[in-house]
């Protein structure tokens, strides 16, 4: 980095020199002697140095974030991992796959996994919307993947504040709305598209208590297969042990409901004498 820096005020000065030198008619020595030149060195050499300081103290910022998660990670259990490059197990929701659904757009950071009772995997993406990797809007989003036992077709649970932005942004939450019923009689702060004869499922995973710490934490919600997937526009992993105790809070509420439906879900059904 400080060779980069370094090369950069060179090549800086290099090119005030010949400008000058073109401009006055006179050798690269004389104009390397110029006043204008000499200040123009001056500001090329401090703004080199405000560059180094800037990328030295971002990136020595991201080596003790990196460590604090690592570390808050090894006390409770959990495992983190710096970046995600590939979807590996993880499940195509419409928000996975926007995420990595091309090259580009695999940008998931700060992943923290709770193997203790089920798969929780807490992180980070960066949402690209349009043009290409250099010129794309990146917007930061936090999701909570869960494993579940009992898998299910695609089910949206999402908030209705906000709902055309987000139905705008992931091309997949457009199609489910066109292919699947809305669940009349839900919870008014949330739109739930849901096949049918899987209405009883839904509503004994999103219970009144989770549906309120999920409108609370502006989570959206998908379930797809053997997986859980809640999602929102602002980071999850956090480095605020409140923070932390929210989600922790809202997981364990979450691995009960679910853990109660997986028993009833795994029963025979009854038969009718």
């Amino acid at each position: 980095m400080a060779l980069f820096v370094a090369a950069c005020v060179v090549l800086v000065t290099a090119v005030v020199v010949a400008a000058m030198a073109a401009r006055s008619d006179t050798s690269l020595g004389e104009a390397a002697g110029d006043p204008v030149v000499l200040g123009s060195l001056a500001a090329a050499v401090v703004l080199g140095l405000l560059v180094w300081l800037g990328l030295s103290w971002a990136s020595r910022s991201a080596d003790r974030r990196s460590r604090r998660l690592t570390a808050f990670a090894e006390r409770n259990g959990m495992t983190y991992q710096h970046h995600r490059d590939q979807a590996e197990l993880l499940p195509p929701t419409a928000f996975f796959v926007q995420i990595f659904g091309e090259p580009q757009r695999r940008l998931v950071s700060d992943v923290v996994v709770d193997h203790r009772t089920r798969h929780v995997e807490h992180g980070q993406a960066t949402v690209m919307r349009g043009g290409d990797e250099n010129g794309a809007m990146r917007e930061p989003w936090g999701y909570v993947a869960v494993r579940t036992a009992v898998p299910l077709p695609h089910v949206a649970i999402l908030r209705r504040r906000g709902l055309r932005r987000r139905v705008r942004r992931f091309r997949g939450l457009r199609d489910l709305q066109r292919g699947l019923p809305r669940l009349p009689g839900f919870d008014r702060r949330f739109v739930v598209l849901c096949p049918p004869e899987h209405e009883s499922d839904v509503a004994a995973i999103a219970t009144p208590d989770l549906l309120d710490r999920w409108a609370e934490g502006s989570f959206d919600v998908e379930i797809l297969g053997s997986w859980l997937v809640l999602f929102r526009r602002r980071p999850v992993v956090t480095l605020k042990p409140k923070r932390w105790r929210e989600l922790a809070a809202m997981t364990s509420l979450l691995d009960a409901r679910l853990t109660d439906w997986e028993r009833r879900a795994a029963l025979p059904p009854l038969v009718e004498q």
